[in-house]
């Protein structure tokens, strides 16, 4: 089954939990107000202000995936100092399918969501990130990065440095990830490192991970397939040009069961339609079609997010986007879904 892509936990705690955590509490809360007047957290400032949450969701809970979320709009100096305002920390109990989301806009935390669905395979222990395993944070590792050279800011899509912490359950290392692009930006690259030593790790070992975090970039909260049609674009030269939406309102009604099949989406209801290039966050979503698949198909795709009132108040659960664009048979199609 597939799982929530981030998952925070946070779980009730006892009286004894509560003495043995305060003085850690205070320590990360202290650290929290120092960089609460610059918005800007590393990823282990942004760990340590999501946990006391999570464990007031569960006391069992642990860190499964902590990772930036790329909504920044585009600007010199995104992540340069190791650093970013916007994060997804996620956490679960070890060998059940709890999973529980912690969200943060601008240094503050601003969702907590408890995403534990029924029928999802539970995460097993090897799948967490010990507190005490991180040792190194996302500026030093940085600096670390740069200086190895071939590594630089993103500018569209995945901007800036962006950083990823989780386990690498082949190799049984907490890693963390730093992010970026080739010189001409036609490729994402990414720089790991053993979050305990410090110890870099070869490329070759990190491509299955670095695949997972181009999903993780945005608010997403499951792990699905971005190109719906086997991970392919749509033909170019298959398609019609759409300059309106003519008809899609009616064609969704046969899009959106196919598209959520797997899912309960009874009930659900079409909050905007617009054209991809004036979409909400045109810097995120223009961009990430632009990326996937090219200037000429996202010119001619139209952007649809749709609420599923079910999953509410979750935000991220509760509204999924997709792009549709039409063949030269006048049907229309969704070939990216982004939740």
């Amino acid at each position: 089954m597939k799982k929530v892509v981030f998952v925070v936990l946070i779980l009730l705690v006892s009286v004894g939990t509560i003495e043995k955590l305060s003085a850690r509490s205070l320590q990360a809360a202290e650290k929290t107000l120092e960089v609460s007047k610059h918005q800007e957290l590393s990823i282990k400032q942004a760990i340590e202000l999501a946990y006391p949450s999570a464990l007031k969701w569960n006391e069992n809970a642990q860190l499964l995936v902590a990772i930036n979320i790329d909504i920044d709009k585009p600007g010199k100096g995104i992540g340069a100092n190791g650093k970013r305002k916007n994060w997804n920390i996620s956490f679960g109990v070890p060998d059940t399918n709890k999973y529980f989301l912690v969200t943060i806009h601008d240094g503050k935390i601003d969702g907590l969501n408890d995403l534990t669905t029924e029928g999802t395979s539970p995460y097993p222990k090897k799948e967490f990130v010990g507190a005490a395993d991180i040792k190194y944070d996302s500026p030093e590792l940085l600096k670390k990065a740069l200086e190895m050279g071939s590594i630089y800011p993103g500018k569209d899509w995945a901007k800036g440095y962006n950083f990823m912490l989780r386990k690498d359950t082949v190799t049984n290392i907490s890693l963390m990830l730093v992010i970026g692009w080739n010189s001409n930006q036609t490729e994402m690259k990414a720089v790991g490192f053993n979050v305990t030593t410090g110890e870099y790790i070869p490329p070759k070992n990190l491509l299955g991970i670095l695949m997972y975090s181009q999903i993780a970039f945005a608010e997403t909260d499951e792990g699905v397939p971005f190109l719906i049609s086997n991970g392919k674009c749509p033909d170019l030269q298959n398609l019609e040009p759409v300059s309106s939406d003519k008809g899609l309102l009616n064609a969704l009604n046969t899009i959106i069961p196919e598209v959520y099949k797997n899912q309960n989406y009874k009930g659900w209801k079409v909050e905007t339609i617009a054209h991809l290039s004036e979409s909400p966050h045109p810097d995120a979503y223009y961009a990430m079609a632009k990326n996937y698949c090219g200037e000429e198909i996202a010119n001619n795709s139209w952007f649809v997010e749709v609420l599923f009132p079910q999953y509410l108040p979750a935000y991220d659960a509760s509204h999924r986007q997709i792009f549709v664009t039409k063949n030269k048979q006048g049907q229309w199609f969704a070939w990216f879904r982004f939740h």
